[in-house]
């Protein structure tokens, strides 16, 4: 089943944000045994994998499918990667709304419920979801279930107030937002740049950030989203830099085209992570 997440944060004047959660996965497994007789013995095993989900699109932005393994290459800091994982196939997604509740969204909330419904509205029955509501504080009101009821009955209770802590979990992400540029007059800061807060977070986490014209626009975004995360192709890779220095690493991404495309095929993937600390 593909991990992702659904990251709904509305600030200002944005609408719900869509994320899947693909990246950096760190696996530590480690036994200790204790005895008053014997030394203590610790094992450690790490398996560091890199994920990197990729849409690729053509001059008119329909999805190209059925790339190979080979018809891929990868960089990392310059250095080409070897590719162990690839699936280009449809499944299962595994969703987490997170939904903002912050006082920023008084006069929002009905709208922001029914982008989120729509999103909702797009999943497979084979599919899951969880919902975190949060504004300075964050709670998991509904752990992983396919009964998106049990997550439009829990947003419908939702009340706005306190500060917003949008960045408190970075994912990949999608973002749709319908922008009151009219109204930006006398709106704080941090509100007036939200737009393109998110636009540069979209893209830096592979994601894309889609802007609607009116809330009417909010389905077939929605639509067009969950359409995007099922045709997504995903590499994987172990870094041939083993260095666990905490640092970020520049990700690149080449595909050799099929014949008839031309150079015109477009992509969108992952820029970067950081590396382990320890």
């Amino acid at each position: 089943m593909r991990k992702s997440w659904v990251h709904v944060p509305c600030r200002g004047s944005l609408l719900p944000v869509l994320a899947l959660l693909s990246g950096f996965s760190l696996a530590q497994a480690t036994a200790t045994g204790t005895s008053q007789e014997a030394p203590v013995a610790t094992f450690r095993a790490h398996a560091d994998l890199v994920l990197i989900p990729v849409t690729v699109t053509d001059k008119l932005n329909r999805f190209v499918l059925g790339l190979q393994k080979a018809d891929f290459h990868l960089f990392e800091d310059g250095v080409e990667q070897t590719l162990e994982h690839f699936n280009g196939e449809d499944a299962p997604l595994s969703v987490g709304v997170l939904f903002d509740e912050s006082g920023s969204m008084t006069y929002k909330l009905r709208t922001s419920r029914d982008a989120a419904a729509q999103l909702l509205n797009a999943l497979n029955k084979e599919d899951e979801a969880f919902l975190l509501e949060f504004s300075d504080i964050t709670k998991i009101s509904i752990g992983f279930t396919g009964n998106m009821d049990d997550l439009r009955g829990a947003l419908k209770n939702a009340q706005a107030g306190g500060l917003t802590a949008m960045l408190d979990a970075i994912v990949q992400i999608y973002a749709m937002g319908v922008f009151d540029p009219l109204f930006s007059l006398g709106q704080p800061p941090e509100q007036i740049s939200g737009p393109r807060l998110l636009s540069e977070i979209a893209t830096q986490t592979g994601g894309r950030a889609f802007a609607a014209a009116a809330p009417s626009d909010l389905p077939s975004v929605a639509s067009r989203i969950a359409i995007e995360l099922r045709n997504q192709y995903v590499l994987g890779y172990y870094p041939s830099n083993k260095a666990r220095d905490g640092k970020y690493r520049h990700v690149e991404l080449r595909v050799s085209e099929p014949p008839g495309l031309g150079s015109s095929l477009k992509l969108h993937w992952r820029l970067g992570y950081f590396a382990p600390a320890h």
